[in-house]
């Protein structure tokens, strides 16, 4: 995303420049790139991709990854001349080809709990107004001292191999693969033995790994991938894994899945037509099931794996229903979320947040798994009716206790999704929602993300319902509100949420109003007011509800 608004700038035309400041200029090679990276980068010019290493002679050194999209590309060229035959040069091309690229994203971690993790972060980092003003230029210095420093690191070896049709290499690897996997399946039930198999799921989550890499890290590789019948080859490699006994398998396929639909309808879209959200819910059964088994000793590896695979299943879900692609007027994500509602969805992950309750590191991703799919009334009071309330209830305690905001924030999320149903409210209210709530927004007064997310709970909880209102002022949210307003964590995604809670407080309580005056909540919500453009309207409408003439001002 850093590369948006930036002009592409081809492998030949930065050699081109280079050469020019070498001999017209007579700079060193190291004096003529730095200059050629400054001169670019002040133009606006994408060097994502760009290889900025040379010898002291001027010769550009060759990219590892170029070099190994370049042999798989060989490799599969011999392999369709020989009509299918002599996979095996493919598959080791494809290991180093997932060794050259693969570098791109070792710093998001080579678990799902760590992809999920960072992910959660950044999430965090954004409703926190961390990318503000400024971004744009920070991006562009960090391309360029990526470049300056020899082109590698952070998905820069990714889009070297991109820029050498790298992505079409890893669709065709992925599909000889597959190949592998089914000739080997083949072989068991001939007697011939696992071995087979076994190699060929190996190969096919180094494939998946690369694709997942390319398509994160390559601009423009989602809408190649869709045209280069990527998404059908990607609910057959899901297909695989939900009838392998090897999690890692079904790891590297839902996290492929997860990267090929972020921001891409089209391929949204072709998933679901494929039922990959029926793979994926079979699959997360399957690790319940044996999870469940008093029968199957697991060791702390296996209870990692299992962890491992839970987080891409419910990253894979939550990318199917999320709208995040701009350039379509109307998403289908919704459509999509009932869908899975009604393939079972919400029975599977609330028996995920069963099983995995006591992992903190895995539970974070069931719930926002599970808010993401309840777009409706009767999807909330599905959850709700099967003791989806006391279990989120039980989470955030959990999380207080631990003083644990990655998991607070998606327990307090989930929970204002299910108040939006007015059946759950009372359920919420009547298991002692509200202290809690304001317990929790005290404990994570400098967390502007949680904060933000509790609030929006107890707004949900109060809205058009005095009777809660009145529960929540008992169970001392004003003095909570206040904090959080005057707290140093206070986002405008905080403040607003809170002005909506202080409008529930006020607007059927009368009796309320003198109290929150006295409080000093009206200068607290001008200042407000006067910082955030985003919470003019809601400051306004809090002031009006607490009976305030000069609202508007």
């Amino acid at each position: 995303m850093g590369a948006m608004g930036r002009h592409a700038v081809t492998q030949e035309a930065f050699d081109g420049l280079v050469r020019e400041n070498m001999e017209e200029f007579a700079m060193a090679a190291g004096e003529a790139v730095e200059d050629a990276v400054h001169t670019l980068t002040m133009q606006g010019a994408d060097l994502t991709g760009i290889v900025t290493a040379y010898s002291a002679s001027g010769q550009r050194e060759e990219h590892l990854a170029t070099l190994a999209a370049t042999q798989l590309r060989e490799a599969l060229a011999a392999w369709e001349e020989r009509g299918g035959g002599g996979g095996q040069a493919v598959l080791l091309a494809l290991s180093a080809f997932k060794g050259a690229v693969d570098t791109a994203d070792q710093s998001e971690g080579d678990t799902s709990e760590d992809r999920a993790k960072q992910e959660g972060e950044e999430g965090e980092a954004e409703k926190e107004g961390v990318r503000g003003e400024g971004g744009g230029a920070a991006a562009a210095a960090a391309a360029a001292a990526a470049a300056a420093g020899g082109g590698v690191g952070s998905g820069d070896a990714a889009r070297v191999a991109g820029r050498s049709d790298g992505l079409h290499a890893a669709v065709g690897a992925l599909r000889v693969a597959l190949g592998a996997v089914e000739s080997g399946a083949e072989g068991e039930e001939g007697g011939e033995g696992g071995e087979g198999r076994a190699r060929g799921e190996e190969a096919l989550c180094d494939a998946l790994r690369c694709m997942e890499v390319m398509l994160t890290h390559v601009p423009g590789a989602r809408d190649d991938f869709f045209r280069l019948s990527g998404p059908s080859l990607l609910a057959s490699a899901l297909a695989a894994s939900s009838s392998s006994s090897s999690l890692r398998f079904l790891t590297a396929a839902a996290c492929t899945v997860r990267a090929a639909c972020t921001e891409n309808e089209v391929i949204k879209e072709a998933l679901m037509e494929g039922a990959v959200h029926v793979a994926i819910l079979n699959a997360v059964g399957g690790i319940l099931k044996k999870k469940g088994s008093a029968d199957v000793d697991t060791s702390a590896a296996d209870v990692a794996e299992a962890g491992s695979a839970m987080c891409a299943c419910c990253g894979a879900l939550r990318s199917l229903v999320t709208n995040d692609d701009v350039r379509v007027a109307a998403s289908k994500t919704f459509t999509n979320a009932r869908t899975m509602a009604e393939a079972g969805a919400a029975d599977v992950l609330l028996g995920a947040a069963a099983a995995f309750s006591n992992d903190v590191s895995v539970l974070p991703s069931v719930l926002a798994a599970l808010k993401a799919i309840a777009v409706n009334e009767d999807i909330c009071r599905s959850i709700a009716s099967q003791a989806g309330v006391p279990l989120v209830l039980g989470q955030l305690r959990v999380a207080l206790a631990l003083h644990c905001s990655s998991l607070a924030a998606p327990s307090a999320s989930l929970l204002a999704q299910l108040a939006g149903s007015d059946a759950n409210k009372a359920l919420i209210v009547e298991a002692g929602g509200m202290p809690l709530l304001v317990d929790a927004m005290k404990a994570f007064l400098h967390h502007g993300a949680v904060l933000q997310e509790l609030l929006a709970c107890m707004a949900a909880l109060t809205l058009r319902n005095p009777a809660h209102a009145a529960a929540a002022v008992a169970a001392g949210v004003l003095d909570a509100a206040v904090d959080a307003m005057e707290g140093r964590g206070a986002t405008a995604g905080s403040q607003w949420q809170a002005c909506q809670v202080l409008r529930n407080l006020a607007v059927r309580n009368p009796e309320h109003r003198p109290m929150m005056v006295e409080m000093g909540l009206e200068a607290l919500i001008r200042k407000v007011k006067a910082k955030h453009r985003s919470c003019r309207d809601v400051c306004s409408a809090a002031l009006r509800d607490m009976g305030l003439d000069n609202y508007n001002q």
